[in-house]
């Protein structure tokens, strides 16, 4: 793994081929959602939901990259919930986002540029109230996302710059 010297360990202990990584503090933030993720080249990238300033109550979404002086951190946006975190087949980064109020920010998605920007789209305007969602790619690099939410569990994709919200009948966040 690209970093890997960051992550020290320890070879015997207990018996082998057991391996005992030693802690790393990656930031001082508090952060209630983490996700991790591996690129195709084999780097590790962090994604977090935390506080935007302190004291405030305003959450956001945050992205590390570990290189070979350590993490960095690029703010994604604010005012969201992390729900997932993957890298399509290119290595292109992609995050699932959902509103922290519902102000119409509702449930987005946010891909990462090779420019290094982050661009984010509104899934569903009134996305607030997502239970759950998760994030996949197809062979093609075709997002597909799952999640609870209003009316039952949707089925989301984008095709030829579109997405297309399909809503599983009776198949709510209940299970009823």
């Amino acid at each position: 793994i690209a970093g890997a010297a960051a992550f020290p360990s320890v070879q015997g202990v207990n018996s082998p081929p057991w391996t005992v990584w030693a802690p790393q503090k990656v930031d001082g933030s508090f952060a209630t959602q983490q996700k991790i993720a591996i690129d195709p080249a084999g780097a590790v990238h962090l994604a977090t939901e935390q506080n935007v300033c302190s004291p405030c109550s305003i959450l956001g979404a945050w992205y590390y990259t570990l290189g070979a002086t350590g993490w960095t951190k690029e703010l994604v946006a604010s005012s969201y919930f992390l729900d997932d975190f993957k890298f399509d087949h290119a290595g292109t980064a992609h995050m699932l986002l959902s509103a922290q109020w519902n102000d119409g920010t509702g449930f987005a998605y946010a891909s990462r540029q090779s420019t290094g920007t982050w661009t984010l789209e509104t899934i569903n305007p009134a996305g607030y109230g997502v239970f759950v969602a998760s994030l996949t790619f197809g062979a093609d690099d075709r997002p597909y996302i799952a999640y609870g939410g209003p009316g039952g569990t949707h089925i989301v994709t984008k095709s030829l710059g579109m997405w297309t919200d399909m809503i599983l009948n009776g198949q709510g966040p209940d299970g009823l």
